[in-house]
């Protein structure tokens, strides 16, 4: 029976609320309850709807699931630092060592001049093929109008990838998109 009273009065209110004029307590000509003699059609209160809670028929009644794969992250981290920058002869090469979860890099990147150093450019393993990539590029960090060293300098690094995945086949390590090292197992 509550149900029915809260029920009637949101329907009121709605309907009061809704611009209807005739069934106000109050709000006529004198406040008297009375109905407000009106000389245009006053307009019909639009029915309310209830809510219903049997599911709809675009509404699965059990939830299911769709299994889709989704790809492991292989590298789990990456560093890389500058062990020293001097003048020499311009030359690339690099040496690999691999551990469980892990491959260092030891290399030397060449530069142009004084004022180039050296970034890892990007790291990608293939675990399907079993190849890890390592890429080295060098850059000048010279401003306008700074004068360099006019050297071709050997920027030695050492690079470390970690890897949740078995360790690959193969690693090639590229300087400036050029490959210089490829060390198979």
């Amino acid at each position: 029976m509550k149900r029915r009273t809260v029920i009637a009065s949101a329907a009121a209110l709605a309907g009061g609320l809704s611009g209807c004029t005739g069934l106000d307590g109050g709000a006529g000509d004198g406040g008297d309850g009375s109905p407000s003699p009106s000389t245009s059609p006053s307009p019909s209160p639009s029915p309310t709807r209830v809510p219903t809670e049997s599911p709809t028929p675009t509404q699965p009644s059990t939830p299911t699931r769709t299994a889709t794969p989704t790809p492991a992250r292989a590298i789990t981290g990456t560093s890389f630092e500058i062990v020293e920058n001097t003048c020499g002869t311009g030359r690339d090469e690099a040496t690999v060592e691999r551990g469980s979860g892990r491959v260092t890099v030891r290399g030397t990147v060449s530069g142009r001049n004084g004022c180039f150093t050296a970034e890892l450019a990007s790291t990608a393993y293939d675990t399907d093929a079993g190849e890890l990539t390592v890429a080295v590029r060098s850059f000048s960090e010279a401003g306008a109008g700074e004068g360099c060293t006019q050297c071709l300098v050997d920027i030695d690094y050492r690079a470390e990838v970690t890897y949740d995945a078995p360790d690959p086949e193969t690693v090639t390590v590229l300087h400036n998109g050029e490959p210089v090292s490829t060390t198979e197992d």
